[in-house]
């Protein structure tokens, strides 16, 4: 483990955010909540040849050197194990180069604060493998969570949705695939469009990070882990490999 650095509060602070989970390479620098610039990509999932150019073709933008940065925020997952894996290692080299704190927030997270206040029943979904899908069911009333089911792995056949939920509103980077495999009988108890169609949102994410780091300006932060659900396809092959033996 690398080891954790101490840092002072900073205000305004330079946020750069990171999230490599998808095959969209998403990048975004803020001033506290004021977006600067954001960057996406389709990379096909080959983000180690992407990030480093996107984040300076970032700062490019924005006039901002790396040496401005006030903080790193990352999407731990779940989602491509080789992605992932990339970007936390870029935001990691960063974070010691720099002496910058890295805050890492799973995706369910911050899909949570994409509909924070905004009352709904909702369903986030998140690419697996093949016909699985990473889902948790959030329901907000009065502005506050009342109801979580998950996070879970499932097939949408398969989905646990509550059954007093009238229209579900699905989001995340899984939501055209999950539809396209989801049954009829679930089907129509699902929102046909959604406001969030960007989700997990830059916006949210580093939202996230100044409010941690605000909250306790002083203390150790060291290098998040990243949010697996479920082992990598290395790890599966492996295992059948061993079960034929």
């Amino acid at each position: 483990m690398i080891a954790t650095l101490k840092y002072i509060n900073i205000s305004p602070m330079l946020i750069l955010c990171l999230d490599s989970s998808d095959r969209i390479l998403k990048t975004a620098i803020f001033e506290d909540e004021i977006p600067l610039a954001e960057s996406s990509s389709d990379s096909m999932g080959n983000h180690s040849e992407k990030i480093i150019s996107q984040i300076d073709e970032l700062f490019s933008k924005t006039g901002r050197r790396l040496d401005d940065l006030n903080l790193l925020a990352l999407n731990t997952g779940p989602g491509s194990f080789t992605g992932l894996r990339i970007g936390a290692s870029a935001m990691a080299g960063l974070s010691m180069s720099k002496n910058v704190p890295l805050l890492g927030f799973n995706g369910f997270e911050i899909m949570v604060e994409d509909v924070s206040g905004l009352d709904g029943s909702y369903l986030f979904t998140i690419q697996c493998r093949g016909d699985e899908f990473y889902c948790m069911h959030v329901r907000i009333s009065g502005a506050s969570e009342d109801e979580r089911i998950g996070p879970m792995i499932a097939v949408p056949s398969k989905i646990e949705l509550p059954s007093d939920a009238d229209k579900v509103e699905i989001l995340g980077p899984g939501r055209e695939r999950f539809l396209e495999k989801c049954p009829e009988e679930i089907l129509h108890r699902l929102a046909a469009k959604s406001r969030f169609e960007n989700s997990p949102t830059m916006n949210s994410l580093a939202r996230l990070a100044l409010d941690r780091f605000k909250a306790a300006p002083a203390a150790e932060f060291g290098i998040p882990e990243i949010y697996y659900m479920a082992p990598s396809q290395a790890e599966v092959n492996l295992a059948r490999r061993k079960g034929n033996n």
